[in-house]
């Protein structure tokens, strides 16, 4: 089954999808390993990891499609890739989507900010109107059909929220589901339970948000209030704090205690997820020894 494929299945069937982001493979192949149903490819991340840089929408396209073909080539569950703004125009959209489909991505979220865009985390964001992003959707769904993969999953993100109000954002996002997509992100959706359900009931089409742990909600609470996928970047500020506290007692110590790394429990436990037994057996098995 195509990527695309087992990702709409995910969209029509019931229950929430929980896709956590990765920054690089291992942590895709991690999210596979804990029984997620799909993975997330962010911006955020990618900028953070492959350039060293906060995410202002810089990382380009062949960056994106790149580490989105190595993510998803390493996981058997289906990639869902932040695509920014599509990486210019209507064209910028068409060849974006053209080439993720390429790559074995299984769908992707265009947004309508100006570009470049700027991650919300950092500042607020500027938007395009809807008559100009609405063309942008229409490019990408004839590069969906032109690469022969009506499964691939086409989200339209819109940040209007947070500088127009909401209410401009639950109009956007009715006319990108009438253009054609399939699911829409909102960020700066309600973080009450109860508003945000009227929202997903508004828009009447499959809602992403990014989830709010902070506020006490938890999956069950989206799931309840009608949000179907549930994506955030956690992994990555997790990641990094673990970094920082291993590498601060080496350098405050000049030792690590093995309470961080457990080499004896996490080499095996790395070498699992890695399938090191799947490659040592294919090089046994043809070099003939």
């Amino acid at each position: 089954m195509r990527a695309s494929t087992n990702l709409r299945n995910l969209l029509a069937g019931q229950g929430i999808i929980v896709a956590p982001a990765a920054y690089d493979c291992l942590s895709a192949m991690i999210i596979e390993d804990l029984g997620f149903p799909a993975v997330f490819v962010s911006g955020f991340c990618l900028a953070a990891s492959r350039m060293g840089m906060p995410d202002l929408g810089l990382e380009g396209r062949t960056l994106t499609v790149d580490q989105s073909r190595n993510i998803a080539s390493s996981v058997n569950i289906p990639v869902i890739v932040d695509a920014g703004t599509g990486y210019g125009d209507a064209i910028g959209v068409y060849l974006t989507v053209r080439e993720l489909i390429r790559a074995g991505v299984a769908g992707c979220f265009i947004e309508d900010q100006t570009t470049p865009p700027v991650c919300p985390l950092i500042g607020p964001p500027k938007v395009i109107s809807t008559e100009e992003f609405l063309p942008k959707i229409s490019a990408a769904l004839e590069a969906r059909r032109e690469e022969h993969d009506d499964d691939f999953v086409l989200i339209a993100r819109t940040d209007a929220a947070r500088t127009l109000g909401l209410e401009e954002a639950i109009s956007r996002g009715k006319a990108y589901r009438n253009a054609g997509a399939d699911a829409i992100v909102l960020p700066g959706a309600p973080k009450e339970k109860a508003r945000l359900k009227a929202v997903a009931d508004a828009l009447a089409v499959p809602l992403w948000v990014v989830p709010s742990f902070e506020q006490g909600l938890s999956v069950k609470d989206y799931e309840e209030a009608g949000v179907k996928i549930l994506a955030g970047i956690e992994g990555l500020f997790a990641a990094a704090k673990a970094v920082t506290d291993v590498y601060r007692e080496l350098k405050e110590t000049g030792t690590i205690s093995e309470k961080h790394y457990q080499t004896p429990t996490a080499m095996p436990e790395i070498s699992r997820i890695l399938k090191v037994a799947k490659w040592t057996d294919l090089g046994t098995r043809y070099s003939g020894k």
